[in-house]
């Protein structure tokens, strides 16, 4: 039924003959389900769906203004969408218009992967979404789950929330590419809060483990120090360690790492033992590592030149400036500094360039195992250079 607003819900109309009665023949009409746009069958464009940093980009934007209050975060899920043959395309366009049509300014939604769609959403809103996005699937002959689930971003700080939002939409993308669409946003956000809190605790009681791998010189083959990698029990450190970058926690993570470093390095029977420990770049955004792993060495100052710090290219510095000054402390300490991995992050030559990681003897940018020569416009990279060369 046409409800003559560009919109129509679906009825069922009964008539019935009366011969006994007068009037003899009536009717009635059953409503089922909500009303749903009309929209996406007609020539008038719509506004095209925004991509997922854009979408973070408005919701960044609301937090900003204090608009998060007044706004939601609306998740919704199409599951077999994209196996709906003939008449995908054709639903695929009246979904996207009346989620468009549904968001805050009319042009805050976003299509994160072929089943899955966010929108910013005024909280007073009380349409039926999901009814609706099911109703039109219905009405092109498609049979497919419509779900929805919310993201409550109001409380709490704006920060911590902003990179609540990032991190659930890429661990839901993630799962996308993983084959596993079935998993829902909330499931995705509880996950991250409860493993977010797990970490928190982990750190907090230094319930972790320190292993320590030889780094050999390629010329002897001695070992030339001893590389501290964290382990959490039987399961790879990878994506706590990039959830806490995501969240803002590895600053507390990389300290209680260089706090069992340098307890090791104090043990008895030491010796000439040396240590490198990673340093996340998202930890060089204050000055609170740089203080407190200085303070941890105060008492023996000389362990500082058998500790190594590693900066990590997983999360790259924003601040170069303040970031140098921050590693240039370490190095006035007697703290080598290198990059980790070069070249398996988030780095470029460019970036490696611009962050102070000298040897002062050397003269030349040093990453763990690689030596950098002359790196200008046409500067040139030699690599397999020897660890002792670089660090020594």
């Amino acid at each position: 039924m046409d409800c003559a607003d560009g919109r129509a819900r679906r009825a069922t109309i009964g008539a019935f003959v009366l011969p006994d009665l007068a009037p003899n023949i009536s009717c009635s009409i059953r409503y089922e389900g909500p009303a749903f746009a009309l929209t996406g069958l007609s020539d008038d464009p719509t506004p095209d769906l925004i991509d997922a940093q854009a979408f973070l980009d408005r919701a960044k934007a609301a937090l900003a203004t204090d608009q998060m209050d007044d706004l939601a975060v609306d998740f919704i899920n199409v599951i077999g969408l994209a196996a709906a043959g003939a008449g995908a395309e054709r639903a695929t366009a009246r979904i996207e218009a009346t989620l468009q049509a549904a968001s805050v300014d009319g042009a805050s939604a976003s299509r994160l992967a072929v089943d899955r769609y966010a929108l910013l959403r005024d909280r007073s809103d009380k349409r039926d979404i999901v009814g609706e996005v099911d109703e039109l699937v219905r009405d092109e002959g498609l049979s497919l789950t419509v779900s929805s689930s919310r993201a409550d971003l109001s409380s709490g700080a704006q920060v911590n929330a902003m990179r609540a939002l990032r991190f659930v939409i890429q661990t839901c993308l993630s799962d996308q590419a993983a084959g596993r669409p079935q998993v829902s946003f909330d499931d995705a956000l509880a996950r991250t809060l409860r493993e977010a809190d797990q970490f928190r605790v982990m750190v907090r009681d230094r319930d972790f483990a320190l292993h320590y791998q030889p780094v050999v010189a390629l010329d002897t083959g001695a070992v030339h120090h001893f590389e501290a990698l964290a382990r959490f029990g039987d399961t790879s450190p990878a994506n706590a360690i990039q959830m806490a970058e995501e969240l803002a926690m590895v600053e507390g993570f990389d300290l209680a790492v260089a706090q069992k470093a340098v307890q090791r390095l104090k043990q008895p029977g030491s010796g000439l033992l040396k240590i490198a420990i990673n340093l996340s770049g998202a930890s060089l955004t204050s000055d609170a590592y740089v203080q407190e792993l200085l303070r941890l060495t105060a008492s023996t100052p000389e362990d500082r030149r058998r500790l190594i710090v590693e900066v990590t290219e997983s999360a790259a510095v924003a601040d170069m400036e303040a970031a140098n000054r921050r590693l240039g402390a370490l190095r006035s300490a007697g703290i080598k500094v290198c990059i980790d991995d070069f070249g398996a992050g988030s780095a470029s030559f460019d970036y490696i360039r611009r962050l102070a990681v000298v040897d002062p003897r050397l003269e030349q940018n040093v990453g763990c195992g690689l030596g950098l020569h002359e790196l200008g416009d046409g500067g040139q990279v030699q690599r397999g250079a020897h660890l002792d060369q670089m660090l020594d």
